[in-house]
Order: structure tokens, then sequence, then C-alpha cells
């Protein structure tokens, strides 16, 4: 997982969360560990696939999101060649997989977001809700990918609501992209334009955990959110923070298109990174207060034991 990028890097970061108007967009990374990866998605489906004990009738259409999922499929057993026929009826099973309880105290991934500017806007692309959940009575949150049918989900008799799925389209409670190509005009979603102003006008731009999804493909999934992004931020010169604890291709892409080295990489876990700012908030009286080289010389030492 290696160590954390240089002090400068770090000062940028906690200093582009404490600037008046930061724009912060969640990713998958955001929520790991507490969602699955697609790792583990593929063994959830697989589980509560066979679980089911039954198979289409008739095989399905559609595969993309399946695609999305298991990529390079390698059968590994008898319900597996059964899950093949039924490449387009995994919706509600994957969104099954994403479900995580909504209850407790605040993890420390979402619990550090809250010592955030009051003037914070957070664009998050996860079903999971989590943000919406430990964020939105504090700041303005927006979904444009939507957000989980739990109700389906988490109810007593979701094995049956597979099992139904199977042979027909589950409804949809409420909008949302699950993995693959975004719809052509998800930009005119009320998401969307309630956050242009705030992107446009952000004294920082933070993405944490979020690529603009590079399919296996080297394409963008959510290429209608790269393009309304590099839109609203072609005039801009705040700096943008890009959260990742690998090199990824997204630095390249975004500094091409707004003709500018405005755009860092800020190498480092999110989880991780979260956890060892933890226990400093208490000596801090905000998040800009560890900016320090005593307050960095700690979240280093943190970080080191946390990996």
């Amino acid at each position: 997982m290696g160590c954390l990028p240089p002090t400068e890097s770090l000062k940028e970061l906690l200093s582009a969360v404490a600037s008046p108007r930061p724009f912060i967009v969640l990713g998958a990374g955001t929520s790991v560990p507490l969602v699955p990866a697609t790792a583990q998605i593929r063994d959830y489906v697989r589980r509560d696939f066979a679980a089911t004990g039954s198979w289409p009738a008739e095989p399905r259409t559609g595969g993309t999101l399946f695609n999305r999922v298991f990529g390079n499929f390698v059968l590994r057993s008898f319900e597996d060649c059964l899950l093949l026929r039924n490449r387009g009826g995994l919706d509600l099973f994957v969104q099954k997989a994403l479900t995580v309880p909504l209850s407790g105290p605040a993890p420390a991934q979402y619990r550090i977001l809250r010592q955030a500017s009051r003037g914070t806007t957070f664009f998050n692309y996860n079903l999971d809700s989590l943000a919406s959940f430990y964020l939105g009575r504090q700041f303005s949150v927006h979904t444009p990918h939507g957000s989980l049918d739990r109700e389906w989900t988490t109810s007593p008799y979701v094995m049956d609501y597979l099992n139904l799925s199977l042979d027909s389209s589950f409804p949809h409670l409420r909008p949302k992209v699950l993995p693959g190509p975004e719809p052509a005009t998800i930009t005119n979603s009320s998401s969307f334009m309630r956050a242009r102003i705030p992107l446009a006008k952000a004294s920082a731009v933070v993405m944490i955990g979020y690529s603009f999804a590079l399919n296996p493909f080297g394409k963008l999934d959510d290429d209608e959110s790269f393009e309304h992004f590099v839109d609203l931020q072609s005039r801009a010169t705040c700096p943008i923070l890009v959260l990742d604890y690998r090199p990824i291709s997204l630095i390249d892409r975004l500094r091409d298109r707004l003709k500018s080295n405005r755009v860092r990489l800020v190498q480092l876990r999110w989880d991780l990174f979260s956890s060892a700012l933890m226990p400093l908030l208490g000596t801090a009286a905000s998040i800009g207060d560890l900016r320090s080289d005593s307050g960095i010389r700690a979240i280093r030492e943190n970080y080191a034991r946390l990996q």
C-alpha cells in the first residue's frame, strides 16, 4: 500500500477540504472496505444465485451489467453455467450485494468528511446511500447515479424477490445507474443541474476513489459525467486532487482535456488515511489545523501503524 505522499501534497489536501467551497466527488474508494469491491460482488452474486435453487426458464438478453461485474467469466460450478444463461437478470442480485446496514456511528471514512468546510458539496456516485445517511443532515449531498432499492434488498423476503427476478425484470423504486455506461441524458437530471454552480465555483475539487468508471475496454462508462466535469471546470483555476492508492490514467486524461497541471494525484488509501486522522481531531479545532508539521508527522505515524 506504500507510504503517504509528500508533505506538500498532504497539506494541499487538508487545505482543500477546509477551503470555503470544496466540491468532493465520492467514488467506490470512499466506501472501501464497508461495501464489497467488484471481486466480492461476483462471489456474493454467485452465492445468492446458488441459494435460490432455481434458474431462469428462458435465457435473458442484455449482458452489460454481467460483463461489468464478472468480466472474463470463469465457470466454477453447475450454478455458474445457469448464471451464464441469465446475463440480463442480475440487477437485484447486484443491488443486494451492494447493500450494507445504515445504522450506528459513522465509520471513519465518513466521519472524517463531517469535518469538511460548511460550504462543501458532495457528489456521491455510490449507490450505497452511506453519504446521504451520514452526511446529508450537515451538507448538500447529490446522488447522480441514484441509490439502491433497500425496500427490496433488506426485506425478509429478499430471496423470494431474487427468485422472481430471474424470469422478469424487478421494478426499480427509484432511478439508478448500475455498472455500465451512463444514459446519454443523465446530465439533465436534478443532481447534475443543482451541482452545476457549486462545481464551477468550487474553491477546490477532491475526488475520492473515483475514476469516471474506466471499464475493461479502456473507455469511461461515466463518459457523460466526464464531459460535464470538463465543461464546468474549463474556466476554473482551483486545484483538482484525485485520491487513489494507485497511479491512474485519469490524471493525464484530465490534464489533457483541461490543458492544466492543476490536476494532481494524492496517492493514499482513504480508509487508512481517514482512520489515521480520527485520533487527531480531538487535538485540533478543525481539519485545517492538522496542516502543521507536527500534525502531518502524527498523520504519517498513524497511517504507518494501520498498514
